[in-house]
């Protein structure tokens, strides 16, 4: 006999390969990287690329935390799968569309995305506060980190033009905010 798949097993395929097309543009950009002959990278552009990468993953596994959700109305999966497809269109502006140029440089590639990027960066934690205060019942008050990048996109998407180390530091910022919140998340970040 056949058991029939559960309502988030069926809505979790198509956020997956959602996700999955994006890990798998980053890779693949990487890789092809790899191959070019003076690719000249800007790290906080590469920092950049590994937090998208990691904000992938990490929305697969948050979104397990939508498991005991029983019904699925429409209205529900599309803002859900919002922030898996803004990841997606993110791993598509870190790199160009013709990536296999010989003498790439990111620096100036970086400065002139680095708007867009933060717009999309903007929406992303605006769909985090929504998804957590109103799917997982998280008050206001636990929003305080999203509310400072939020801050910190907003300036980005209004000073693109920043000096080179005001950008510098707020790669490093986000770094540092990404690998803390994992060690606070540590206990908490679990499947079973």
């Amino acid at each position: 006999m056949m058991n029939s798949i559960s309502a988030f097993e069926y809505i979790t395929i198509l956020i997956s390969i959602i996700l999955g097309l994006g890990i798998t543009h980053i890779l693949s950009s990487l890789v092809r990287l790899l191959h070019i002959p003076g690719v000249q990278s800007y790290w906080p552009h590469m920092i950049w690329v590994l937090l998208v990468l990691l904000l992938h993953i990490q929305e697969w596994f948050v979104l397990y935390e939508l498991k005991d959700l029983k019904a699925w109305r429409m209205v529900t999966f599309l803002f859900v799968i919002l922030y898996p497809i803004n990841l997606f269109i993110l791993a598509n502006l870190l790199f160009p569309l013709n990536i296999d140029e010989e003498n790439c440089a990111f620096k100036p590639f970086y400065f002139e995305h680095i708007q867009k990027i933060s717009i999309f960066a903007c929406t992303l934690v605006l769909l985090s506060v929504l998804h957590n205060v109103f799917l997982l019942n998280l008050g206001i008050a636990t929003q305080v980190p999203q509310g400072v990048l939020l801050l910190v996109f907003i300036f980005l998407v209004l000073r693109p033009a920043a000096p080179y180390w005001v950008h510098k530091a707020i790669a490093v910022f986000l770094l540092t905010l990404s690998v803390a919140s994992v060690v606070v998340s540590y206990d908490t970040w679990i499947i079973r």
